[in-house]
C-alpha cells in the first residue's frame, strides 16, 4: 500500500470484513510468545478469583468474543493444567524487545 486511497479501496473491496491494520514487522509466528502473552495478560485472575485458580489448556469451538476480546468457547474438552511453578518469571513481562 502506498497511499490512503489504495488502502481505502482494499477495505471497500472487502467491505472491511475481517481486515485489520497492525503495526509490527510482519505476522508474528512465535507460538512461545503468543502463549506467554495469554499467561501474562490473565495472571491477575489468580488473585481475583481466589485459591485454586490456575491456567489450563482446553479444546473447544469459538462462538464469540468476550469484553476483553477473549474467545468464548463451547464443547470444552479439558487437556492439561499449566503448572503454577512456572510463575510469571517464565512468561512475563511481555517486553517484545527480547523476543526478536
Amino acid at each position: 500500500m502506498t497511499d490512503l486511497a489504495e488502502l481505502t479501496r482494499l477495505f471497500e473491496a472487502e467491505r472491511g470484513d475481517d481486515l485489520y491494520v497492525r503495526w509490527s514487522r510482519g505476522p508474528e509466528r512465535s507460538l512461545r510468545l503468543w502463549l506467554a502473552r495469554r499467561l501474562y495478560v490473565y495472571e491477575h485472575l489468580r488473585d481475583l478469583r481466589g485459591p485454586g485458580v490456575q491456567p489450563w489448556v482446553l479444546r473447544g469451538r469459538e462462538i464469540a468474543r468476550g469484553p476483553d476480546n477473549e474467545p468464548l468457547v463451547v464443547a470444552v474438552e479439558p487437556l492439561a493444567w499449566v503448572a503454577d511453578e512456572q510463575g510469571s518469571r517464565e512468561w512475563g513481562p511481555m517486553d517484545r524487545r527480547g523476543a526478536r
